[in-house]
């Protein structure tokens, strides 16, 4: 396949805002999975979903990650494991993914249940709502359990007032992608809201980290993990806690709105799902995989070449960022067979996909070390929504995919109805 170029990089970059899934499905049947695109703030940058230039791209020691999120770290105002490559990725990897290896951090199921119907009763019958709004306060009261364990009221309720008022700082994502709008002048601006939030839930965590000091706990929190059982200086520590609290709950949040969205507009996929065992799930876990397919939250991971690479008669030149693709490589049709059909029946024969086939929660060391936890509580909350509450799609209402931050979402966050 002959590798082109898709030209024209302001009118790419709105097209990449707005809806990235449009723009990938028109590149792949002009061009197939493989193509370059200049992209504002990114370059001439190649683009795959094809699985064995994917294999080459991973397995290549001078492409690595960490440095192509050059937004995170204004986003951040710090450094956290997702930006860091080389050996202080591997150190803080290394003592952030033991808890959740090992299942040391919390994992209560009957927390995410209760948590679940405690806010599904919150919900009023009759009005349409937004099932990510829901299934964000669920995930929230989740997120700040793993980072701190249990507060008092008081500070939970902070914690969550703080988390929410970090992530609405502003609705246009262009203030993300292009480094002129990055202007704090004020409160009132985007990027002075973004800069005064995120200084108020940094301020919290130093908070706690103080407490912890003054009284240490053995709580099973990610805090207390790395507070007592690694090197990293309070700084770091500040950093990954802030960065699990943003990205900890809205990808899974992100992920659940799509979900319910593919569910509610298959009579068959639901019915099934109402008899599904919330103690076995199969096909709960098969419509949320088959979901993460069809609608991934992010469209891209992101490597950069340190140095002039040949990768499968691709020449990439230093600096050159190259991305994976997993929307490309979800639709491969060579792989999955009427790939804009939600067939959850797909991920429940044999052993699923090949690795570089199929890669929501990223690949190699940059995959998501919260990966297991996140499946777990998933499945529980679709189990337990599907099962304790009468909900349908509102009608007109049809999902569609709209820029939401670093992710792809459902217009609306999915709009449902509950019914009495």
């Amino acid at each position: 396949m002959s590798l082109e170029t898709y030209p024209a990089m302001v009118s790419n970059g709105v097209r990449w805002l707005s809806n990235p899934y449009a723009f990938l499905d028109e590149a792949q049947s002009r061009h197939g999975l493989t193509f370059t695109v200049a992209l504002p703030g990114m370059g001439k940058s190649l683009v795959t979903g094809d699985a064995q230039l994917i294999q080459g791209i991973m397995t290549n020691k001078h492409l690595v990650g960490g440095k192509g999120i050059k937004i995170m770290r204004s986003l951040f105002g710090g450094e956290s494991l997702m930006l860091l490559h080389g050996e202080t990725h591997r150190t803080h990897r290394h003592f952030l993914s033991a808890p959740f290896q090992h299942s040391a951090i919390i994992d209560d199921d009957d927390f995410i249940v209760q948590t679940t119907l405690d806010v599904l009763h919150e919900i009023p019958c009759d009005r349409p709502f937004s099932i990510l709004e829901v299934i964000q306060k669920i995930t929230r009261t989740a997120i700040i359990r793993i980072g701190f364990g249990e507060l008092p009221t008081a500070e939970e309720a902070e914690a969550q007032e703080l988390i929410h008022a970090f992530m609405t700082s502003f609705s246009n994502p262009w203030v993300l992608f292009l480094k002129p709008l990055r202007l704090n002048i004020g409160i009132h601006s985007p990027w002075g809201r973004i800069a005064h939030n995120r200084q108020r839930l940094k301020d919290f965590i130093l908070y706690q980290l103080k407490n912890f000091r003054k009284a240490p706990k053995n709580d099973g929190s990610l805090l207390a993990h790395l507070m007592e059982k690694s090197d990293l200086s309070e700084n770091d520590i500040l950093n990954e806690i802030f960065a699990m609290l943003m990205f900890g709950h809205d990808t899974t949040a992100v992920t659940l709105a799509w979900a319910f969205a593919h569910i509610y507009s298959s009579p068959a996929a639901l019915a099934r799902l109402k008899n599904d065992p919330q103690k076995d799930g199969a096909f709960t876990r098969a419509c949320l995989n088959e979901s993460m397919r069809l609608s991934p939250a992010v469209v891209q991971l992101l490597r950069v070449a340190e140095q002039d690479v040949d990768i499968a008669g691709h020449r990439i030149k230093k600096d050159q960022m190259v991305m994976p693709c997993p929307y490309l490589a979800h639709h491969n049709a060579t792989i999955f067979p009427e790939p804009k059909q939600f067939i959850p029946e797909r991920f429940m024969i044999g052993n699923g996909p090949a690795y570089y086939s199929y890669f929501p929660f990223g690949l190699g060391d940059r995959l998501c070390i919260g990966k297991h936890l996140a499946q777990q509580q998933m499945t529980l909350m679709i189990s337990t929504i599907i099962q304790n509450a009468n909900l349908s799609l509102a009608e007109p209402y049809k999902p569609s995919p709209v820029r939401y931050m670093m992710f792809i979402a459902p217009q609306k966050g999915t709009l449902m109805v509950r019914k009495k």
